[in-house]
């Protein structure tokens, strides 16, 4: 439903964005593995319908001033 990524430089983070809303879970979570400089939210609906939410490790501690 949603892809937002923050990310050193607007361009990646706009090309992740895109990318991460047509891929399968699993590979945004094996590529997030890697990347701690891609701070990401995710809203999606699960198997059942249900509205979920997945926010990467270093976005659930990001403070914004």
């Amino acid at each position: 439903m949603s892809a937002t990524v923050l990310a050193p430089r607007c361009i990646d983070a706009d090309g992740y964005a895109t990318a991460f809303m047509i891929m399968d879970f699993e590979n945004i979570k094996k590529i997030l593995k890697n990347r701690n400089d891609l701070y990401v939210l995710l809203i999606y609906t699960d198997e059942n319908n249900a509205i979920q939410q997945f926010k990467s490790a270093n976005f659930q501690s990001l403070v914004l001033e």
